[in-house]
């Protein structure tokens, strides 16, 4: 397969069958009773810590799938993973993971996704690791379209919640206690924004898997004990937070297949007019745990992270920031990202961003019609060809996060994807290959090398 070949098929958008039904509902049901009985005899004094009451996400919701395609997928997956690293000595790889992938797709005749003969070698994938990415990025795609369809008018970004939480709490190193109460927590947040409704947050479990029902029934079980880690309201009253479960069948029976259930909860925060986003992030010491009222009116607690109202202001700066780090970090600046972030936080950043070669770099950028694109490059060969990707966001809307101005955040992406939508066909032939924006502004192109207008040295 060719460049040209390569690229066609990245750009072409098949679908991906979602589920979500009384059935999933009740098997995943009756494999956590099975699975808690067998904890309480071996434990005697084991307590249940996990939402149980789940339901199925309503098909108009979710309409029995998606469309999206393979370039899609992997920019998604670059997107929520490009601050996972811990320290910017592993940056460089982990910033363009995903294009190990670049082949791992194929439409079947149904005009379904699925793993091609590649995707499916034991040669170039552990099974294990792309049952993780994968199940992330097509269970993201899945959650975030129901989340714009849940609530109409909000414009919803992802954050990592190891990321966001860490601004609150202690998830590695330090003393064990702290590792204990905080081992359980969701991958992602969805962070809903509307200029005239208050904020919501979404709780995000996703999961992916190669060997059938059994696997999904464990993980489904696993992850409703990670997303009722996350609880707002009063101390008397706690509530949990509202979450999304994604469980993502690699070898489906049309293709690649994702299962949903919905978990009930509340996540509704505080109106944007009252948080101030341009205020930094006072890093908090909370400890790891959820109040629990009893019936003689004592309180007793389980581990997780419990968010009081005095504290929604602070946690929505803390959400908004983080994701705006990720995008930064996409764009290659880790260095203004960092400066998003408390101390704990910018932890997983590291220094190593100050050395040439070490890390990834905002150090090259293109003006395409006219909206001027700023990022970092990576050059590789395929099948014997060079490649050039390029991960950027626009100028203005890049300036904008760079300094730290997120009130406005809103208003500069609004102006480059108008931009972007009004010129598309001109940007794209100045690149000269397969090049996208996302609804956040970000960018991802892939071309072959020397074709198009060139990046600035």
């Amino acid at each position: 397969m060719d460049i040209e070949e390569l690229m066609k098929r990245l750009g072409t958008r098949s679908h991906v069958a979602t589920h979500s039904s009384d059935k999933l509902v009740q098997d995943v049901k009756e494999h956590i009773r099975q699975v808690d009985k067998k904890r309480e005899k071996e434990k005697p004094d084991y307590c249940p810590r996990r939402k149980i009451d789940v339901t199925p996400v309503p098909h108009s919701e979710h309409d029995g799938g998606i469309d999206v395609s393979p370039w899609d997928v992997m920019m998604l997956l670059s997107r929520a993973t490009v601050l996972s690293s811990q320290g910017a000595s592993q940056a460089l790889s982990q910033h363009w993971n995903s294009l190990k992938y670049l082949s791992a797709f194929r439409e079947n005749p149904h005009g379904h996704l699925e793993l091609s003969a590649e995707g499916r070698s034991r040669e170039f994938f552990r099974k294990s690791v792309q049952a993780q990415e994968l199940g992330t990025a097509f269970g993201l795609a899945t959650v975030l379209n129901i989340a714009r369809r849940r609530h109409p008018g909000y414009r919803f970004t992802i954050a990592q919640a190891d990321l966001a939480l860490e601004a609150g709490w202690t998830l590695r190193g330090g003393k064990s206690e702290y590792r204990l109460e905080t081992r359980d927590r969701p991958d992602y947040f969805l962070v809903g924004l509307h200029d005239r409704k208050p904020m919501r947050f979404i709780a995000v479990r996703c999961k992916g898997e190669h060997t059938g029902s059994g696997t999904r029934l464990n993980q489904f079980a696993r992850a409703t004990e990670e997303v009722y880690t996350v609880a707002t309201g009063p101390k008397n009253a706690p509530e949990p937070a509202p979450s999304l479960m994604t469980a993502t069948a690699l070898d489906g029976k049309s293709g690649i297949e994702v299962h949903i259930l919905d978990p009930e909860g509340d996540g509704v925060l505080v109106h944007p007019s009252t948080v101030e986003l341009n205020r930094p992030v006072e890093q908090q010491n909370f400890y790891g745990e959820i109040p629990v009222p009893q019936d003689d009116g004592k309180t007793c607690t389980r581990p997780g992270f419990h968010l009081p109202p005095e504290y929604y202001p602070w946690f929505s700066r803390v959400l908004v920031r983080s994701a705006a780090a990720s995008l930064l970090a996409f764009a290659g600046d880790r260095s203004s990202a960092k400066g998003l972030l408390t101390e704990r936080q910018g932890a997983r950043i590291g220094d190593d961003f100050l050395r040439p070669g070490a890390s990834v770099h905002r150090d090259t950028g293109i003006t395409l019609a006219d909206l001027r694109l700023v990022g970092t490059d990576h050059v590789f060969r395929f099948h014997g060809e060079r490649v050039e990707v390029f991960s950027a966001l626009p100028e203005e809307l890049y300036e904008t996060l760079r300094d730290q101005d997120l009130e406005n955040w809103e208003t500069a992406r609004i102006t480059a994807l108008r931009r972007w939508r009004s010129q598309r066909r001109h940007i794209r032939d100045g690149w000269s290959g397969l090049i996208v924006m996302d609804d956040d502004g970000a960018v991802l192109g892939i071309r072959k090398m020397g074709e198009g207008r060139p990046l600035d040295d």
